[in-house]
Order: C-alpha cells, then sequence, then structure tokens
C-alpha cells in the first residue's frame, strides 16, 4: 500500500495532468483529492523527502492552475468584448477607428 505522501503526490500530478488537458471539469474532484491528501498527510509524519517532493509538485501546480485561473479571466474578457460588439453596430472609418452606428433614428453620415 502506497504511503499518504505518495498518495498525495499522485493527487497532485493528477491535478497537474487534467490542468494540462484543460479538463476543468475535474478540477474540484481533483482539488478535493489533495485536500484529503493534505489531510492524511499530517499525522504520517512523512519524511524530509516525501515532504520536499510534496513541495516541489505542489509549486509547479500552483504555478500552472494560476496560468489556468488568468487564461479564463482572459478569455471571459474576450467573450464579453465580442457580446459587446455584437450588441453594438458598427463600422470603420478611414482612419481605421471603429464607429458606432447610430440607433436613434438620426441619418448616418459617411466617416
Amino acid at each position: 500500500m502506497s504511503s499518504p505522501a505518495d498518495r498525495l503526490i499522485l493527487a497532485l500530478e493528477a491535478l497537474r495532468e487534467a490542468a494540462l488537458r484543460g479538463d476543468l471539469a475535474a478540477l474540484p474532484a481533483l482539488t478535493d483529492r489533495v485536500t484529503a491528501g493534505v489531510d492524511a498527510l499530517e499525522p504520517a509524519a512523512p519524511s524530509r523527502a516525501s515532504l520536499a517532493r510534496i513541495k516541489v509538485r505542489a509549486e509547479e501546480v500552483a504555478v500552472l492552475l494560476d496560468a489556468t485561473g488568468r487564461g479564463l479571466a482572459a478569455a471571459r474578457q474576450r467573450l464579453a468584448e465580442i457580446d459587446r460588439l455584437r450588441r453594438t453596430p458598427a463600422t470603420y472609418g478611414g482612419d481605421g477607428q471603429r464607429h458606432a452606428l447610430s440607433r436613434d433614428g438620426a441619418p448616418l453620415r459617411r466617416v
């Protein structure tokens, strides 16, 4: 049977792999596995070597999850911008800038 430290490392590796695959649906269950692994680790008194391996894996996962969060935030922001642009009809003028089309019934003019 594997030690609590080994099970925690496996859970961290599974979390890392899911994040790399973009399997966001798996992250909550894997996070629960990691939390349970941390809880089981304390009474087991793992060796310094095991703790060092856990620390390395946890730091890798933390960096990856942080990047995943930033990527999701950027995607949400871009989708909101696309939605805003879709709701506001516009055209581009000779200056290359975006100009909203009138919605108030005012005559449109060439820009």
